[in-house]
This record gives structure tokens, sequence and C-alpha cells, in this order.
């Protein structure tokens, strides 16, 4: 399990902390399942305003800051957007997998 946290890091190779995460994950999870949604929502919401910047700006289609390729390689909002929405989906996937395989119950 690597880590960029040390500390993070650490605790994860606790057996009782990994259990904590797990327990806490199956209490919590249900709020995280529809982000997804929420995001896609959140992002038509903000559109007009998101568009405006980038106009302003003109920021679509450089890089910025660190962004990957794929990322500076969009050149609408709509794109932006809908990566952003398809990552939460897929995050939450691969976070409830991964929790469900690799942590122990107790």
């Amino acid at each position: 399990f690597k880590q960029r946290s040390l500390w993070f890091g650490a605790l994860m190779e606790q057996h009782w902390f990994r259990v904590l995460v797990r327990k806490r994950w199956e209490e919590k999870r249900d709020l995280f399942a529809d982000a997804s949604a929420y995001a896609a929502v959140c992002t038509e919401l903000v559109q007009d305003a998101a568009e405006r910047n980038f106009d302003v700006w003109g920021s679509l289609g450089k890089r910025i800051n660190q962004e990957p390729d794929h990322i500076v390689a969009y050149t609408t909002y709509a794109q932006h957007a809908d990566n952003a929405v398809a990552w939460l989906a897929d995050r939450y996937e691969w976070l409830n997998a991964y929790i469900k395989i690799n942590l122990p119950t107790r």
C-alpha cells in the first residue's frame, strides 16, 4: 500500500487501524454513493459562469499547474465537468472494492 502521507501510511500498516477504516467506510459509504450524481447537477448549475471564466482567462487547452495531458487536451467546460463526474463515480467504486477486498472486518 503506497501512500504519500507518512503518517497515514504508517497507520495503514496497523491492523487495528485498518479495521477502523473499514468500519467507518461501511457506516458512511452511502453518503458518498450519489456524489457523482450531485456533482453532475452542480456542474450544470455553474456551467454559464464556468464557461465565462474560461473565456476571461483563456485557460482551456493550456497547462496552468500540473495537469496531466488528458486534462490539458480538454477544449470545453463540458469535458472538464464530465471528467470530474466520472472520476467521482470511479473513485467511489474503487474505494468500495478496495476496502471490501483489502481491509479486515475484525
